[in-house]
């Protein structure tokens, strides 16, 4: 980014298995870009967040990660102080029924 401008950041089914996601939102927030987009996030059904642990099935291949199941109002609320929020879309991955959805945020900087 020193080198070279960059409009956007896609952030794609990532934002749940940092160690530190909100911190690393806020830091990416503070970027010089102009639009953001979270897709595939993992929340959780009500407020605050939960840590579990997801498990890849072994046709895939055999493995576990952490990870955690975002509070949505935490996430847009830092969103919100230097982007405006233009969508909010459900993803094609609806696990509500399970505790935790997934939704994509499209933001513009303000």
């Amino acid at each position: 980014m020193a080198e070279n401008r960059v409009d956007g950041l896609l952030v794609s089914s990532v934002l749940q298995y940092l160690p530190e996601p909100y911190a690393f939102l806020k830091a990416m927030c503070a970027l010089p870009f102009d639009y953001l987009v979270l897709d595939r996030t993992m929340f959780r059904a009500g407020s605050g967040e939960r840590i579990c642990v997801q498990n890849v099935p072994e046709s895939i291949y055999e493995a576990s990660y952490p990870c955690r199941m975002l509070d949505y109002l935490r996430v847009t609320s830092l969103i919100s102080r230097k982007f405006t929020i233009l969508d909010a879309v459900d993803s094609a991955i609806d696990r509500n029924g399970d505790g935790y959805f997934y939704k994509g945020i499209i933001a513009c900087r303000k």
